[in-house]
């Protein structure tokens, strides 16, 4: 994965990218089924972001995790916006590490929920969080957990004391201070770049040195010279 924290903040730097944010959902249940059940990633730019149980956070080049899914993948426009990479990665890794995704209670739909907050300031719609709801009754619906899991599904217990909208406000309040220490590094570098703005008094025009006239030439600028035959 690539660390994009690390890079200098400059005079031509401090701007940050502005791109497009999408919701990118493929359905992984057949219609006939009662509840329906969604993997989910987020598209910035080019560059997706999902959560997998094989791997943690996996970040690729388009959205890769889609590619193998048979269902029709819908994409939802979220807007520009401008994208600090470095500062959403610090941001959402530590609450999606390898090893945690459970299927029901922290999954692909957590995180990108979760990223979208950060990244846009919103929420993914819930109608694509319906599987998470079978979580809290899940003897009723677990033959449809069981049967697009083939059978395997087992609660992860390192997913215990995972919890979204907890997760969603850390996300909400990490967001508030990078657009804060964004605002910052904008306006220093703006300083760097005009270190005479508009708020410096301009200095008057110099003016030019007086004319000098001799009396050569006054008779030449009196009009055009007489010849006089002797």
């Amino acid at each position: 994965m690539e660390n994009r924290s690390n890079a200098p903040v400059s005079c031509s730097s401090a701007a940050l990218p502005r791109l497009r944010v999408q919701h990118v959902v493929t359905s992984i249940v057949p219609e006939v089924m009662p509840i329906q059940g969604y993997h989910s990633s987020v598209l910035v730019g080019n560059i997706e972001y999902t959560f997998s149980c094989d791997g943690g956070v996996v970040i690729s080049e388009g959205p890769e995790s889609h590619e193998d899914l048979e269902a029709e993948t819908t994409y939802i426009d979220l807007g520009v916006h401008a994208i600090d990479f470095g500062a959403f990665e610090a941001a959402i890794l530590p609450h999606f590490e390898d090893g945690t995704y459970d299927l029901l209670r922290k999954n692909c739909n957590s995180f990108t929920d979760a990223a979208i907050q950060f990244l846009t300031g919103g929420r993914m719609d819930p109608k694509f969080r319906q599987l998470e709801s079978i979580g809290k009754v899940a003897d009723k619906y677990m033959s449809v957990v069981q049967v697009f899991s083939g059978g395997a599904y087992e609660p992860n217990a390192l997913a215990d004391g995972f919890q979204l909208e907890r997760t969603i406000r850390a996300m909400r309040a990490e967001r508030r201070r990078a657009r804060s220490l964004q605002a910052a590094a904008e306006a220093s570098a703006a300083a760097q770049t005009e270190p005479c703005a508009p708020r410096v008094p301009c200095l008057p025009p110099r003016l030019a040195p007086p004319r000098i006239v001799l009396p050569a030439m006054v008779a030449a600028m009196a009009g055009p010279r007489m010849l006089v035959a002797i």
